[in-house]
């Protein structure tokens, strides 16, 4: 899927970095904006699953796969400002 992998690039090109929405769930609006709700819901029940089932399926192709590896890796060098955390 071109579209996906092209948000993907995109999103990895310039990543959010929000403290509480991960940028898979803005490359999934973006994929929403641009391929309708259908393609953006199965991208995103693929990106939310674990990377050890997501390398077994790579529905969307390879690239994807490594392309959201690499989105996961922005997310997990981002974290949660005290505000966010405190009192849980």
């Amino acid at each position: 899927m071109d579209v996906i992998i092209n948000v993907l690039k995109a999103q990895i090109a310039n990543p959010v970095r929000a403290c509480v929405n991960g940028e898979s769930s803005f490359a999934r609006e973006h994929i929403r904006a641009i391929a309708g709700d259908i393609i953006a819901r199965q991208y995103w029940n693929w990106a939310i699953c674990p990377a050890e089932w997501r390398a077994k399926n790579p529905i969307f192709g390879e690239l994807a796969l490594t392309l959201q590896l690499e989105l996961d890796a922005i997310d997990d060098k981002s974290s949660l400002p005290s505000w966010a955390t405190y009192g849980t």
